[in-house]
């Protein structure tokens, strides 16, 4: 393909693979391994897209949760370890109360209340025999996993955070069995973090964000296969917390869950680098102030602002992940974000 640009204008160009075959590498003007790059210049330029015999790759489990009698009983937990992994990096299951102080000693009046405890409630649902030493579901010796009422309490809530590392794989799904056992709770919600540091909790790619608990236990499958930035992320996080009526309820009642998985493609060696998005930009439209996230928070990134004809209005680095464009007429323009490791993207960006 060729065309003729702006000089000094970012050109973004995407490498899209017949059936058959996968994208490897750019040579000429970019060497990089991402299928999706932007260069921006003064002359005249050449790229090429490198592409290879496609490698058949399928899911498998990359992590398991498998609630048995080695969790103690009766002990509120605050972090759960998976019992399989691929690789040498755990999952950790990290929860929050909705009471300030948890976990309580069994002097306090809190003690067992809005606590993640093991529970004995077994299910076939998502039981992978293969992930549990190979043992029969009738001699696993399968327990669970509860969440205690209250589910709320003022501004606080009972969160769960699955922190995993995707490295190394893509089309992500996160899977489980659940129940709601007499609380108030009638749907799970779901969320999820792409980015080092605190996390920046988004929905978008989400085919649904909440899921309707029943009272007896179901399957429930979160594709994350759209959301590209969970691709090959060591950072990958997904949060679970609970929406009904009447949340701050005490009745003794309990959320269940059971058998949690996280499948993944393994990603061939030659694109073993997130192929996804660097950069997330939110609120787009915007009025004044914009956000921008990234896969990793710690790179130092500069910007330069340019209108859609090309004139560069401001540049400079990031601070605090943020940028002030109060000043801006509105209208649309391009937003060009830069990493210490070089890598590039331009977003479109709409002053309302």
């Amino acid at each position: 393909m060729t065309g003729i640009y702006y000089s000094g204008i970012p050109v973004t160009m995407k490498a899209i693979a017949n059936p058959g075959f996968t994208f490897s590498h750019w040579i000429g003007a970019s060497t990089s391994t991402n299928a999706e790059i932007t260069i921006t210049s003064v002359t005249n330029f050449s790229v090429t897209a490198v592409f290879v015999p496609q490698t058949v790759a399928t899911s498998q489990p990359i992590y398991y949760w498998f609630m048995n009698s080695n969790i103690p009983n009766n002990i509120p937990l605050q972090t759960l370890n998976t019992t399989y992994k691929v690789g040498t990096v755990d999952g950790v299951i990290q929860y929050t109360s909705s009471l300030a102080g948890y976990p309580f000693t069994d002097t306090d009046p809190n003690w067992r209340k809005a606590s993640m405890e093991r529970r004995n409630s077994p299910t076939t649902i998502n039981y992978f025999p293969e992930l549990n030493n190979n043992l029969p579901f009738a001699t696993s010796d399968m327990k669970g996993l509860q969440i205690k009422e209250p589910l709320q309490n003022g501004s606080l809530e009972n969160t769960m955070v699955f922190n995993f590392s995707t490295s190394g794989h893509r089309d992500i799904k996160l899977s489980f069995a659940a129940m709601n056992e007499l609380t108030n709770a009638n749907a799970i919600a779901v969320d999820y973090s792409v980015n080092a540091g605190t996390p920046v909790w988004l929905t978008t790619g989400l085919g649904s964000s909440s899921l309707p608990l029943t009272a007896t236990f179901q399957l429930y499958d979160i594709d994350f296969t759209p959301i590209t930035a969970a691709n090959n992320n060591a950072d990958f996080k997904v949060r679970v917390r609970f929406t009904g009526t009447n949340m701050t309820a005490d009745t003794g009642a309990r959320i269940t869950f059971n058998n949690i998985a996280v499948h993944g493609t393994e990603v061939p060696l030659a694109i073993t680098e997130n192929t996804g998005p660097q950069y997330y930009v939110f609120p787009n439209p915007f009025s004044d102030l914009i956000n921008i996230v990234g896969v990793n928070e710690t790179r130092l990134v500069t910007y330069r602002l340019f209108t859609v004809e090309g004139k560069t209005i401001k540049s400079g680095a990031l601070e605090n992940a943020q940028l002030q464009l109060n000043e801006l007429p509105k209208g649309m323009y391009l937003l060009e974000l830069s990493s210490l490791t070089g890598k590039t993207e331009t977003k479109k960006i709409i002053k309302r």
